[in-house]
């Protein structure tokens, strides 16, 4: 058996000037050594492969972005790993951002959830 544990991905309070940068943990446990995949949906207010948070309220979005390196360069949709078995978390870090200059957006809290599917 596998299980995947993912963290909140919070970026904080913006004023977008410039890009906000944060990152995530996400633990895959499986009780026997093999390979496993991880697959990144694009959340639940994507405007086709573009993610968007939404307002808490009001109908205004916020664009953001999932990446598998530091350097937030190489997009994040899926994930190859291989278990090292025997109950142990092995982690993965996602690291997001939310590009600068997204203009005349309402102040408040925005969300949205991204469906991580692990496949053994």
């Amino acid at each position: 058996t596998c299980t995947v544990a993912a963290g909140s991905l919070a970026f904080g309070n913006s004023t977008l000037a410039a890009a906000a940068d944060a990152s995530a943990n996400i633990a895959v446990t499986c009780s026997n050594k093999g390979a496993y995949s991880l697959g990144f949906g694009n959340g639940g207010n994507a405007a086709g492969s573009q993610r968007r948070m939404k307002h808490a309220t009001l109908a205004d979005t916020l664009d953001y972005n999932l990446f598998s390196d530091t350097g937030r360069t190489t997009a994040l949709t899926t994930f190859s790993g291989t278990s090292t078995g025997g109950n142990t978390a092995d982690q993965h870090t996602v690291f997001g951002r939310v590009p600068s200059g997204q203009a005349n957006k309402a102040i408040g809290a925005y969300n949205d959830s991204v469906l991580v599917t692990l496949t053994f």
